[in-house]
């Protein structure tokens, strides 16, 4: 196994030795060692206190809450520190766990490299350009939440020639937003706009307002969806109320229009009801919401199936990363159902989610 081996599994899985967002510190710890967490001077007023997991070229950033344990913000690979200083350097970076699996790594990953090998899997990588930021691009494999920094002009080259794989990170959300932030990025006020026009709006003037704005059928459409949620999001971080009701109402709405898959919209309406309890008495009960993931979740015995750490086919993984991610945004919904059978059905989900993916990485197909 080398080290394209390495990051083409973290390309195609989103896992680093089967660890991600979801993993606890205690996880990360027993795969890559302990010892190494760095703990971050919060801002002043701050109730998080943040932290690093630096191990060289992998690290995974944490967030603990007054009281609560360690969550991870995002994890990778800081691939620009291979760079520079030889051979010794890389191999101090690169620390004894990956040595052990991979061998020496090169000091450059080029993209066509990696977006070869990901290909060689079964896998295709899609792209964006950053909009305020053409020199850079990030490249990542369709429903995984981790993606590709990458150099895209000479004028960058302290970090290398074109092309030049920069870092690899991720953590909890959908990377297909890039391709929204660069098809309507350069229409910001626009959207923000639209988005001051349907505050308070009654549901059903929101809804023939949608009608009239939402592009038609096609890619543009799930892509003006999300700069729109986007564009409410950033507002209600520091806004009044009104926005987060706002963004909740546009993601119920996107549910019932397809623009979500059935399951990811239930995931996103269970989160509001866990995060903001007052602004969802419009939304379906939590047991609906469960209810409604199970129905499109595959049977119990599959899902044990895929976490029983085997090697498993494109499809399994594809399958595995979108199950491993709902799971990890559904676990603190248990002591909310009703259905003591529900809550039965979705303990034993949660109880495999640290299994899936965590079987042997993606080799290259045959032929």
């Amino acid at each position: 196994m080398t080290e394209l081996d390495f990051f083409a599994g973290l390309a195609i899985t989103g896992t680093v030795l089967g660890i991600d967002h979801t993993s606890d510190l205690a996880t990360v710890q027993d795969v890559l060692g302990d010892g190494r967490l760095y703990e971050q001077h919060a801002p002043a007023g701050s109730e998080h206190t943040y932290a690093l997991s630096g191990y060289g070229l992998v690290e995974i950033g944490w967030i603990r809450h007054a009281s609560g344990d360690w969550e991870a913000t995002h994890y990778g690979t800081q691939n620009h520190r291979l760079t520079g200083r030889g051979r010794l350097h890389r191999r101090r970076i690169v620390g004894p766990v990956l040595r052990r699996r991979h061998g020496r790594f090169r000091e450059r990953l080029d993209i066509a490299d990696l977006r070869s090998a990901v290909e060689a899997r079964g896998f295709t990588m899609d792209s964006a350009t950053r909009w305020h930021d053409p020199a850079w691009s990030e490249h990542w494999v369709p429903g995984v939440p981790l993606s590709a920094l990458v150099v895209g002009s000479p004028d960058e080259a302290d970090w290398g020639p074109p092309g030049t794989v920069v870092k690899m990170l991720g953590g909890a959300g959908r990377k297909e937003t890039l391709k929204a932030q660069q098809r309507f990025g350069g229409q910001r006020q626009e959207f923000r706009r639209y988005a001051e026009s349907l505050l308070g709006v009654p549901a059903a003037r929101r809804a023939d307002w949608l009608d009239d704005h939402q592009p038609g059928a096609g890619p543009d459409r799930v892509l003006w969806w999300d700069f729109l949620r986007l564009t409410v999001g950033n507002e209600s971080h520091d806004g009044p109320p009104s926005w987060t009701r706002l963004r909740i109402a546009l993601d119920a709405d996107a549910g019932d229009r397809g623009i979500d898959p059935p399951g990811q919209a239930a995931v996103n309406l269970a989160g509001w009801r866990l995060s903001h309890p007052r602004d969802v008495a419009a939304l379906p009960t939590m047991d609906e919401l469960v209810r409604r993931w199970l129905a499109t979740a595959p049977a119990l015995d599959e899902g044990r199936g895929l976490a029983g750490g085997q090697a498993l086919s494109p499809g399994d993984i594809r399958l595995s990363r979108r199950l491993r991610d709902q799971l990890h945004a559904l676990r603190d919904c248990l002591p909310h159902l009703e259905s003591a059978e529900l809550a039965r059905t979705l303990a034993q989900w949660l109880e495999l989610r640290p299994r899936l993916l965590s079987g042997a990485p993606p080799t290259p197909s045959a032929g």
